[in-house]
């Protein structure tokens, strides 16, 4: 590739990794906490949503040590007919589901929590309308996890990726050209 050439494509190449839009990612609130009677909250947006899980004892669950779930603010979950509807593993939240959000603004229990189970999530922040789940495992909270662009959808135990800063993308293309540069010169 000529040098020219080789230039044209970096310089494209920067303008399109700083010129889009600011990409969803997935926000691990908290990992791994260990639910007692004592409520753990969650708190999102300065207190604009809370959601407070507790410990489920095996009489309340049915069938073993679970979790409960309270929201305040903005804070909803998924429900069916009036309870919290819960998921398995690769499900989709959005607002296009066969379920509704309501808020549970008293300690409720999560029907299938004493095994691996998700709930889905949505609250208002300024920016809008934020979807997420929690993953609850027994009387433990595996993990609480959110979409920071409003109204992206989340998938159920997706592992949240990293997504690179943009002083990362800008300091890429400043190698990049310093590298077109170089064989610009050892070019002529």
């Amino acid at each position: 590739m000529s040098a020219r050439g080789l230039a044209f494509t970096l310089g494209l190449a920067v303008s399109l990794m700083g010129g889009g839009a600011a990409q969803a990612a997935a926000i691990v609130v908290t990992q791994l906490a260990p639910l007692t009677n004592v409520p753990f909250p969650v708190v999102l947006g300065n207190g604009a949503a809370t959601y407070t899980f507790t410990a489920a004892t095996a009489a309340e669950t049915g069938n073993g040590p679970g979790a409960a779930l309270a929201t305040s603010g903005t804070a909803l979950a998924t429900s069916i007919f009036g309870s919290i509807t819960d998921f398995g593993l690769g499900a989709t939240i959005d607002g296009n589901g066969l379920y509704s959000f309501s808020a549970f603004p008293s300690r409720t229990v999560i029907p299938n929590s004493p095994a691996d189970d998700f709930v889905g999530l949505a609250f208002t922040l300024p920016d809008g309308l934020h979807y997420g789940y929690a993953e609850v495992f027994g009387p433990s909270l595996v993990r609480f996890v959110y979409e920071s662009a409003p109204g992206a959808s989340i998938v159920t135990g997706a592992t949240p990726a990293a997504v690179p800063e943009p002083s990362t993308f800008a300091l890429l293309g400043v190698g990049l050209v310093g590298v077109a540069a170089v064989r610009r010169r050892k070019a002529a």
